[in-house]
């Protein structure tokens, strides 16, 4: 009916001088992100001078954004446009709308839509595999299996495809088959989350309990997420406003691009100066980069909006560390303990800041409770073993650097660090054999040098 209406009143749009289709829109944009509905506006404003494909990106621009009633609506409003303009298949333009029915719980729109795409195009695996969750849920386990058994005949390595077909596998009482689909997965990608959970209950089903109990193990220990499918990522990409900005930034940080993340947040600064996330995310960023003095100008603003956040006071602790005013950063990184006394952040910062003032007792103690509440970073580790090795207290900074290879076995650094301590506390067999394996893993550090002139009783390595 949609379809005809909009036909109807096209005719009635080119029968009239200046007048356009109208698209769905916003009703209510209380609540709305300021950043994001600038992006509505612009995507509407090339809606309004009618560019091709206009449409369907304001459709995607909603769908990014949990919008997705407005982008359902939008979808189907592109299947009544001509095809240069509607900017995608009448096949694609189906899937996405069938993705939005899908995640406002309309499981039976969803399916039609599936179906009205498969009734188009059935080249492109994820409509297979989307389509056999919704059946799936249905509890029509047959047909969720054709569909799973489809989507992976057109794309062998599917992830969600192998996980669907698991499923329905158990539901069928056919465990070893869905033990071999989860198997073929973990070749691949042995970190891929809920397929060792799924494997662990195939397992159950064969009475392999002890198999089982390592897979839920394992399950916990998975960190690798399978992407989206390449056009439900590409409406991603769509995503705005300063959670969304956040989010890409934080991603950014985790991977080592902290400019790429100083990018992201700067014009969202520039918008919204007092949101609390980005000020937070961009301050962090700046002291990655080494730009102090621009971070503290950032965070000066911030806790002004913010008085009582403890990571402003711990950023600007850093930024403040980074430029080797000690004193300062001692100050903040002391009001951001008062106000969070457990973030073990602030106490690992602590630590750094009393090793440079010369304080290793003070150091040592703020270290250990950094890592006693949850802090496992080995660069922490480090610390507190240098903390102690300041205070000439070689059993516990070997016990320290013991754990730090423990942790990370392939680090060099970390073996370094252990010779070192081990070779202070008079155990030259153990510090050699520990220099062996940094030799191992980086024969070029000039380090290793050093602590073989320590080992020799030539001079400290320290």
């Amino acid at each position: 009916m949609l379809v005809a209406t909009l036909s109807v009143l096209l005719a009635m749009a080119c029968g009239e001088a200046g007048t356009t289709l109208d698209w769905p829109r916003l009703t209510n944009e209380s609540g709305i992100d300021p950043v994001l509905l600038e992006r509505i506006r612009a995507a509407e404003a090339a809606c309004a001078r009618g560019e091709d494909g206009s449409w369907l990106e304001l459709a995607m621009v909603y769908d990014a954004n949990d919008l997705n009633q407005l982008a359902a609506r939008t979808y189907e409003a592109c299947l009544g446009l001509p095809p240069d303009e509607a900017g995608a298949s009448p096949a694609m333009l189906h899937f996405h709308r069938g993705r939005a029915l899908d995640d406002l719980g309309r499981a039976e729109e969803a399916l039609r839509a599936f179906d009205a795409a498969l009734g188009l195009e059935d080249e492109y695996a994820p409509v297979r595999w989307r389509r056999g969750q919704l059946l799936l849920d249905a509890g029509r386990f047959a047909e969720a299996r054709a569909d799973f058994e489809r989507a992976l005949a057109l794309e062998p390595d599917s992830v969600p495809a192998h996980l669907g077909l698991a499923r329905v596998l158990l539901v069928q009482d056919e465990p070893e088959e869905a033990r071999a689909t989860l198997v073929a997965v973990l070749e691949r990608e042995p970190q891929e989350r809920f397929v060792h959970g799924l494997l662990a209950r195939a397992l159950l089903a064969l009475d392999d309990e002890a198999g089982a109990a390592e897979e839920l193990r394992l399950d916990e220990l998975a960190t690798k997420g399978t992407a989206a499918d390449p056009l439900t990522g590409e409406v991603r990409k769509h995503a705005a406003g300063v959670q969304a900005g956040v989010l890409r930034a934080t991603e950014a940080l985790k991977a080592g691009k902290a400019e790429e993340a100083v990018r992201i947040l700067t014009p969202l600064h520039a918008k919204v100066p007092d949101n609390l996330a980005v000020l937070q995310m961009l301050g962090r960023s700046l002291v990655t980069v080494g730009e102090h003095e621009r971070a503290l100008a950032v965070l000066a603003r911030g806790t002004v909006a913010h008085p009582d956040d403890a990571k402003l006071e711990l950023f600007a602790g850093l930024a403040l560390e980074g430029k080797g005013a000690y004193g300062e950063a001692l100050a903040r990184l002391e009001r951001a303990r008062t106000l969070n006394p457990s973030f073990p952040p602030t106490l690992a910062a602590l630590g750094e800041v009393k090793i440079a003032l010369g304080r290793p007792a003070e150091a040592e103690e703020f270290l250990a409770r950094a890592i006693e509440n949850g802090d496992d970073e080995l660069a922490t580790l480090f610390l507190l073993g240098q903390a102690q090795i300041n205070q000439s207290a070689w059993t516990r900074a070997v016990a320290t650097f013991e754990r730090a290879v423990a942790q990370a076995s392939d680090s060099a650094q970390a073996w370094l660090h252990l010779a070192e301590a081990q070779a202070r506390a008079g155990d030259s067999a153990a510090a050699e054999l520990s220099l062996a394996k940094a030799a191992e893993r980086n024969a070029g550090s000039k380090r290793i040098q050093a602590v073989r002139r320590l080992l020799a009783g030539q001079e400290p390595a320290r």
